[in-house]
């Protein structure tokens, strides 16, 4: 797998380079987005949970005002 490629941009003298990410700097980056994944997915299913009680809720009579007084509203 070809590793991403770096810009380092140098304020001072106005320049850029470009160079491939170092071993460290992959491993990293791979735990990053393993962990981004994850907090993604973990978003997603909360979110599913949430409409699901909310629609549950409302099918038993209240109102959708009433419903989220109950469970509360997504951050």
């Amino acid at each position: 797998m070809q590793k991403p490629i770096v810009t380092i941009h140098d304020a001072n003298s106005n320049t850029s380079i470009q160079r491939e990410m170092t071993d460290e700097e992959f491993a990293q980056y791979q735990i990053d987005e393993k962990a981004s994944k994850a907090l993604y997915d973990k978003i997603a299913e909360s979110k599913m949970n949430y409409e699901s009680a909310l629609s549950k809720l409302i099918s038993l009579g209240l109102t959708e005002q009433e419903a989220l007084a109950v469970i509360g509203r997504p951050i």
